[in-house]
């Protein structure tokens, strides 16, 4: 194992005059993306190759990958652990990569995101995009999209969002293509258009907001506290609400298992968009700790 820093400004990630060991990395390599400005787009199919860590550092100013209207094109290698938007030895104020594209493989990889840019290179993209099938990733600041494109796939066993209070709050947007096993938002802000069921989401946090809108749904849902904006469709086989949840904007029916009522729980569906298979449940509290909004002639 080797630690090996991107040191060259040559645009080929395989140039060996590019890194500090004197050659590209290799299985075990520590790899620093650090103090460099280089716009990488050559050599990226590394697919074979799995680092110990992929450490990328607030001071690459740099780019990773690129964008076009045919694909976005990626840094293919696989890492046991990812960790980006690194502070900067000193502290130093930077704004860090704009353009940071990583397909982690097949390999189960743990992915760190403490903060990034504050935009991506390309408009409405997020400065850090992902593509894996066996990741963990832990969002505590920064903009990131997984599976961005409706062509592309990922599989995310958990996906942990939560605010560190420093850098870029945290952001998160899922792509269609984006299987999500575990949602646990405390922090922040997500926005999901994937078309597959989430196993698990937990939503707790005063100032978060989760906008579902895709066509997946949930096998289970708790709003412990903030928001829930349901414009997608796609069944909920268990709600428990204690937050809001908030259907009123897209269409068509969402059917929902058992749903279960705290006191302060807000569901808003004044145009009738939810069936129940079971009447709402209200547990340590009476109908008036509740605010229900379910169209007119319905369980109120």
């Amino acid at each position: 194992m080797a630690n090996n820093a991107l040191i060259g400004t040559d645009t080929t990630w395989t140039t060996t005059g590019n890194w500090s060991t004197g050659a590209a990395p290799v299985n075990g390599d520590v790899v620093f993306l650090t103090n460099n400005q280089t716009l990488i787009t050559g050599g990226l199919n590394n697919a074979t190759v799995k680092l110990t860590t992929l450490n990328m550092v607030m001071d690459f100013t740099g780019r990773l990958g690129s964008n076009a209207a045919s694909g976005n094109t990626y840094l293919q290698i696989a890492a046991t652990t990812g960790n980006i938007g690194i502070p900067p030895a000193g502290g130093a104020v930077v704004n860090g990569s704009s353009l940071f594209n990583w397909n982690a493989g097949t390999s189960s990889t743990v992915i760190n995101v403490l903060t990034s840019s504050n935009s991506g290179s390309a408009q409405g993209q997020s400065p850090i995009k992902l593509l894996g099938s066996a990741l963990t990733v832990n969002l505590m600041g920064g903009n990131i999209s997984i599976a961005a494109l409706p062509t592309e796939n990922a599989t995310v066993s958990s996906l942990n969002v939560i605010a560190s209070g420093q850098g870029v709050s945290p952001q998160a947007y899922l792509g269609p293509g984006c299987n999500l096993g575990t949602l646990t938002l405390t922090g922040g802000y997500v926005v999901s258009n994937s078309q597959q069921l989430v196993t698990s989401a937990i939503i707790s946090g005063n100032n978060v907001r989760f906008v579902h809108q895709g066509t997946g749904g949930f096998n289970s849902l708790t709003i412990d506290n903030g928001g829930v904006t349901y414009n997608g469709s796609g069944s909920v086989n268990s709600l428990s609400l204690t937050g809001s949840i908030d259907l009123s904007g897209g269409g068509g029916t969402v059917v929902f298992g058992s749903v279960t009522l705290y006191a302060g729980a807000v569901f808003y569906d004044p145009l009738g968009r939810a069936t129940f298979n079971t009447t709402p449940t209200l547990v340590n509290c009476t109908r008036a700790n509740v605010s229900l909004n379910l169209g007119l002639g319905r369980y109120q």
